[in-house]
């Protein structure tokens, strides 16, 4: 029984004809959205483009959204951009606010 972690950069593949999947590699899971939540790609959007206060309660929304999802399918990824949508929303939208009631 091996427990030692795969390298993460695989040299060759240990058989002929065995190719590394691409999602094994952290690397590229960084620089790729693979298996990532399709609500949590967008929600991670949203949350950047929250800093100009319209779009904030809707990466509220969706960011929420994309927990709901993460939680209810735990093979996908994204739950950092969720969060990140979910907070960028919620502090955008109170500014959204503030400058509505000023």
């Amino acid at each position: 029984m091996n427990h030692a972690p795969p390298p993460p950069y695989p040299a060759a593949p240990a058989e002929p004809g065995i190719k590394p999947f691409i999602e094994d590699n952290a690397g590229m899971r960084l620089l790729l959205p693979i298996k990532v939540s399709a609500l949590a790609f967008i929600a991670g959007y949203l949350g950047l483009f929250a800093m100009i206060l319209v779009p904030a309660p809707l990466a509220l929304l969706v960011g929420i959204a994309a927990v709901a999802d993460l939680k209810r399918h735990p093979e996908r990824r994204g739950m950092g951009r969720a969060v990140f949508a979910v907070f960028m929303g919620a502090v955008g939208s109170a500014g959204l606010i503030y400058m509505l009631l000023t």
